[in-house]
Formats: structure tokens, sequence, C-alpha cells
């Protein structure tokens, strides 16, 4: 089976977990897990075939566990034992937040594209000569 399969039967399992898969010297999440660990850990997200992903080296593991611990924060880490996954650490909060980061990076998601588009807008009026009032205005706003 195939990791991203092997993936998604454990999402299915155990949902409102962190799912960090080994994959040699590097760490790998997937989906909604992954706008989690960016945000936290500011790393990037990659899309390849329109999955998401984002790995991070073996060597940052210990710092990554602190982090989702001290946000109460579920995970499971899957390595690769012969030729199958199998978990090798479970941690588990009674007060999960997983859902509560789900909730609110989706709504995050949404302001970073609105933010996006209002520079692009502000750059397009760099050279109008009432921009400098446009400025003024925002300022007070703020």
């Amino acid at each position: 089976m195939k990791l991203l399969e092997q993936y998604q039967e454990w999402k299915e399992r155990y949902n409102k977990y962190i799912i960090l898969c080994k994959c040699g010297n590097f760490y790998d999440v997937f989906d909604q897990d992954t706008k989690i660990l960016a945000y936290l850990m500011d790393y990037k997200i990659n899309e390849y075939n329109g999955i998401k992903k984002l790995g991070f080296p073996a060597i940052s593991l210990s710092k990554v566990l602190k982090q989702l611990e001290g946000e109460h924060l579920n995970y499971l880490i899957f390595e690769k034992v012969g030729d199958y996954y199998r978990v090798t650490v479970k941690k588990r909060f009674m007060n999960n937040q997983y859902e509560n980061y789900i909730e609110r990076l989706v709504n995050y998601d949404y302001l970073n594209a609105e933010w996006e588009e209002v520079c692009r807008r502000l750059k397009r009026l760099l050279l109008d000569p009432h921009f400098p009032d446009v400025l003024v205005r925002i300022k007070e706003l703020l």
C-alpha cells in the first residue's frame, strides 16, 4: 500500500490527530495537517497532483513535537517497519485543539487571500497622485 493511501486510512481512524509519517530522514504531513504545521512552524506547504504536503527534516522533530504539545494538539507518528507503516508514537490530550485550529485556519486562509488582493490593488495605485491620501486614510483605520 502506498504511503498516501495508508495516510488516508489512518486519517479516517484518527481524524483529530496530526499524522506525521517518517520517510527516510524526513517527516511528512498531508492535507489539513499541513496548514497547522505551516502556521505553527512557518514551514512551506507544497502541492503535488492536488495533494498538499509539508515535509521537515527528522532533526527538527523534537522542536515540532514540543510545539504541538504546547498547543495541546494530538499527534501520531508512523514509521516504516519492514514493508509496513505502524504507529511508533501516539500523544493524546483531553483538551485537544485540533478542530479549533482547523476552524481558525480556514478563516485565516480566506483573510490571507483577501489581504493579498488588497496588496495587489494598492500596488497598482502607487503612481496615482491620490495614493498618499489613501495611505493616510488606511493609517487612520489602523
